[in-house]
């Protein structure tokens, strides 16, 4: 039984020492093709269609956002993997970051003053309201969560406010 472990394991370590590299030149020449070929404008063009996609749907169903709040434009179009399309909008003192991907809906907030420091929404709202977590999955309910607590995220995420929040978040 031992040995035929060991040849098991000799036979894996040649298989990955000999086939594997035999599959990764051809693998990065074709690569390479499709870039040259399509990848370097049909990549961007399919990232910013699902952006402004999933911007579509942020307006339609949270159009209270757009009444103070505006679509950022963060300049070149970053690829993300699979079918993930990203949008932020910044509404008062927040940066509002609404990703979408693989049938999930995250939204994520930061401070304008700080954009880098995000923070989930439940998390937020759990934290300024020193409650457990709410679970949001649609737009819809995301609506009904965010609208009656916008003025309050936004007093929050104020310069003057935030560290105390800060303090809150993990």
């Amino acid at each position: 039984m031992h040995l035929m472990k060991q040849q098991t394991r000799v036979r894996d370590a040649l298989f990955a020492d000999i086939v594997v590299p035999l599959f990764r030149g051809p693998y990065y020449v074709l690569k390479g093709i499709y870039w040259i070929l399509f990848g370097w404008w049909l990549e961007p063009r399919s990232q910013r269609k699902a952006n402004q996609a999933l911007a579509d749907d942020v307006r339609a169903n949270l159009n209270f956002l757009f009444s103070s709040g505006e679509l950022a434009d963060e300049g070149p179009t970053p690829i993300h993997p699979f079918d993930y399309a990203v949008v932020r909008i910044d509404y008062g003192n927040i940066c509002f970051y609404f990703a979408r991907g693989r049938g999930k809906l995250n939204i994520s907030l930061a401070p304008r003053h700080a954009p880098k420091r995000s923070h989930e929404l439940a998390l937020v709202i759990a934290a300024l309201e020193s409650s457990n977590l709410i679970l949001v999955n649609g737009f819809r309910e995301i609506a009904a969560v965010l609208h009656p607590r916008l003025d309050a995220l936004n007093r929050a995420f104020s310069e003057s406010q935030y560290p105390s929040l800060g303090k809150k978040l993990p």
